[in-house]
Parts: structure tokens; C-alpha cells; sequence
């Protein structure tokens, strides 16, 4: 199920004041973060937009030039942060009224982005957007994710069916991944992004989306049929832990 991504050079367009920010963290694995970034050429949004590297300090750097790839900027830390400092240092430098964190495992499909986007407009009372995750088969990874009373979790949907009617409608989720998460740039600012206390990664994700909803607004899952986005990993290289 994975896309066809484009060969040869990619451009993207500079845009001068984009409405969106793709912000994609990575640590090595500077192939697969092409992809990423490749299939995003293949499949982007109607909106303007900008795609950010965050290269978290790796011993080779990432270089966009000599895999191909043009009008791609990329934030490289000195010292590596981990992911959720990652995040938020290059959310701070974003010229998009909206951002799209993305893990450089994933591969959006046709329409997914502007899903996503979308979601916001038809239903103002949205701060968060997270889309429906799959694997490489097609088997539903994540369609949002539960937090119980003991405060663990479980992606709702894992290992089933990604087109059964259950998982395919917009609906309010306790929390949505940061592997595809649109958010409210001045909510974003508001809630003073990831919070440290989680540093270097893992839970912010969870706790963002729950402040996001004390402060009024809704996290939900956008619009499944047209928000699928694959995960090429089980697990992320990006969030190593320093």
C-alpha cells in the first residue's frame, strides 16, 4: 500500500508567508525522511506551506541537496534534544498559522493533508487534528488513542480493519499521535507547546492533546477516508533518548 513516491529531483516551491508548517523531527535514517518528504511532494497540500528538518544533532548531517531534494529547510541542533524539545524548537521558528508534526516513518497518502487542514474549518471548536495511522499492509495501526482511569493508553482500532464503520467518522479522541499532528499554531503558543517535564519524549503528546481539551478546545480525528497516512516503522528512530 505504500505510495509511489516521484524520482529524481523535487523542488519544493519556497512559499514567502505559508499557511502551514510541516515540521518533521529526525535522528539518521536520512533515506527514510526523504521518502517522507518525498511523498509529501507527491501528495501535497491545496494550501501554501513550508517543510521543516529538524536534525536532532545526528553525526551526519542532513543533507537535503544530496538526496535530491530542493526548498527544504532543516534546523540542525548542536547538541541532540530529543524529540519533544525537537518539536518545539522548531515549531518557535514556523511561519504557519497551523502545523503539521509528522514523523519521518510516515508516508501521507492523496487528500491526507488536507484532511487534516480542513477538519479546522468545519468545526471551529477543533485545536488539535490527528489523522488515521496504517501500516504499510494496510492493517489499521491507530484511528486516535484512549487514556483509562490509570492513566495508560491503547490506539483505538490497532491490528483491525481500517474501513470498518467504527473507525470511519470524525469524532473526539482523548488524545491523537504526534506521529500526525495538526495544530492551532497561537493554541499551540498558548499552552506553551510539548511540555519539558515528559523531555526527552514520550506522554507529550498525550498531555498536549488533554490541555489542548481543558482549555475548550476539541482533539479529534479528521475526516478517516481521506486523513490515512502509513507508518513505514513500528517504532520511530527519531525519539531516542539521550
Amino acid at each position: 500500500m505504500l505510495p509511489t513516491l516521484p524520482e529524481g529531483p523535487v523542488d519544493f516551491a519556497a512559499a514567502m508567508s505559508p499557511e502551514l508548517s510541516i515540521v518533521i523531527p529526525s535522528y539518521g535514517q536520512h533515506q527514510m525522511t526523504a521518502d517522507c518528504l518525498r511523498a509529501i511532494f507527491a501528495h501535497p497540500p491545496t494550501v501554501s506551506f513550508e517543510v521543516m528538518v529538524v536534525d536532532d544533532a545526528y553525526e551526519e548531517p542532513f543533507d537535503p541537496e544530496a538526496l535530491g531534494l530542493a526548498g527544504v529547510k532543516v534546523l540542525r541542533h548542536e547538541r541532540n534534544q530529543g524529540f519533544l524539545r525537537a518539536c518545539n524548537s522548531a515549531v518557535a521558528s514556523a511561519l504557519g498559522c497551523r502545523v503539521l508534526l509528522l514523523n519521518n516513518d510516515t508516508q501521507v497518502l492523496a487528500g491526507a493533508i488536507d484532511a487534516l487542514w480542513h477538519t479546522f474549518d468545519w468545526f471551529p471548536e477543533v485545536g488539535a487534528v490527528g489523522a488515521k495511522l496504517l501500516y504499510p499492509n494496510g492493517v489499521l495501526q491507530e484511528a486516535g488513542g484512549i487514556i483509562w482511569r490509570d492513566g495508560s493508553g491503547w490506539n483505538w482500532g490497532r491490528d483491525e480493519d481500517a474501513g470498518a464503520p467504527r473507525f470511519d467518522y470524525v469524532r473526539e479522541a482523548d488524545y491523537c499521535s504526534a506521529a500526525a499532528l495538526m495544530v492551532d499554531k497561537a493554541l499551540w503558543g498558548q499552552l506553551g507547546g510539548f511540555d519539558e517535564r515528559f523531555a526527552p519524549c514520550y506522554y507529550e503528546d498525550t498531555d498536549f492533546c488533554f490541555s489542548v481539551r481543558e482549555r475548550g478546545s476539541v482533539c479529534c480525528i479528521s475526516l478517516p477516508r481521506r486523513s490515512f497516512i502509513l507508518r513505514v516503522l513500528l517504532m520511530a528512530p527519531i525519539r531516542r533518548r539521550v
